[in-house]
């Protein structure tokens, strides 16, 4: 049972730091943070966001028990041998505590602000997230390492530390996509997939090809990850009602242009394609039974965040009090009804 934290200008240091801590004294087994330069579209681009490799190693040395990662490092803007260094950096730094999520990246906008190329042909991404997958695989497994691909290339290459996890931190490809390409890649050459934003039957399909490349690679069935991220706002009210529509966007902190990047969070008849759940914890419990764990899914990552009840906002500002408050009520009143897959 995982987090995901959020971004605005409520999320400052010291909130991440109060809610890290916070989470590892519930018992959650990790807090994710999100890899991105600007707000990732619909969000506005003017958003507080951290660089997760200075953020999650800063959250390392105040934590001792829970898991860190981003979600996804995208491998367009995290050249395959400096992010391998990044990481096995802070799995040191955190005493084996890293699960490194990694995508294929798919926000133009944020690359070419900076004069990086965007390769718009999603063949060509998977390319780079497969070679990446590889490289970081080599050099933190070998003394030294070669490799000749067609955009990342080593030559007697070394690096050190090695992770503190073996044979490596786990792998988490992020995905969105039913078609076989991403889910068979995420098995062939990672330890886990993290599906993001999907239908319920996207996510189904993601996960039922994600299991059968994995079976005829002789992997085994017990040592599957499967997360799924979600949005978890309480309320008196179970469903996406108008006013928990209109109440999570005003708790959410953030406007996000419609206009410009189509709908994406949440809106009412998209609710399914968020994987956004409203409702009492009961309600809320019982839709994670049934559309993520019992098909599959044996990890969560979620935003919880609360609509009507007050939260103790331990000290906090603004949604990051609230989701404070929240990660409390998700605690102890949804984990407990939650049925292991």
């Amino acid at each position: 049972m995982g987090l995901f934290g959020w971004m605005g200008s409520d999320w400052d240091f010291d909130a991440w730091v109060t809610i890290a801590e916070e989470a590892e004294r519930l018992g959650y087994s990790a807090l994710w943070c999100q890899d991105n330069i600007i707000g990732h579209s619909p969000s506005p681009p003017e958003i507080q966001l951290f660089d997760p490799w200075v953020l999650l190693p800063a959250l390392a040395a105040r934590t001792t028990t829970i898991r860190l990662g981003p979600l996804a490092s995208p491998v367009t803007r995290r050249y395959a041998p400096q992010l391998a260094k990044a990481a096995a950096s802070l799995d040191v730094i955190s005493g084996g505590r890293l699960n490194l999520g990694v995508g294929a990246g798919d926000d133009a906008h944020q690359h070419e602000m900076l004069g990086w190329q965007f390769p718009p042909q999603g063949q060509v991404r998977r390319a780079m997230l497969r070679e990446t997958l590889q490289v970081m695989k080599l050099l933190w497994s070998r003394d030294d390492a070669d490799f000749d691909g067609e955009y990342v290339r080593l030559k007697n290459a070394v690096m050190y530390p090695k992770p503190v996890q073996q044979p490596w931190p786990p792998l988490y490809v992020s995905l969105s996509s039913s078609r076989k390409t991403m889910p068979y890649l995420a098995a062939e050459e990672g330890d886990a997939i993290a599906c993001h934003w999907g239908t319920d039957e996207v996510n189904k399909s993601i996960l039922r090809s994600f299991r059968e490349r994995w079976a005829a690679l002789g992997r085994s069935e017990s040592s599957i990850r499967a997360l799924l991220m979600c949005f978890v706002f309480f309320s008196d009210t179970d469903g996406p009602s108008d006013a928990n529509l209109q109440r999570s966007q005003e708790v959410i902190g953030i406007e996000f242009d419609y206009s410009r990047y189509g709908s994406l969070i949440p809106v009412k008849e998209n609710e399914e394609a968020l994987k956004t759940i409203y409702g009492r914890p009961e309600f809320i419990a019982e839709q994670l039974n049934a559309r993520a764990l019992a098909v599959g899914f044996n990890e969560l990552a979620v935003l919880p965040f609360s609509l009507s009840s007050p939260v103790d906002a331990g000290g906090l500002a603004g949604n990051a009090g609230n989701y404070f408050g929240s990660l409390r009520v998700f605690s102890e009143e949804v984990v407990p009804r939650l049925r292991r897959p």
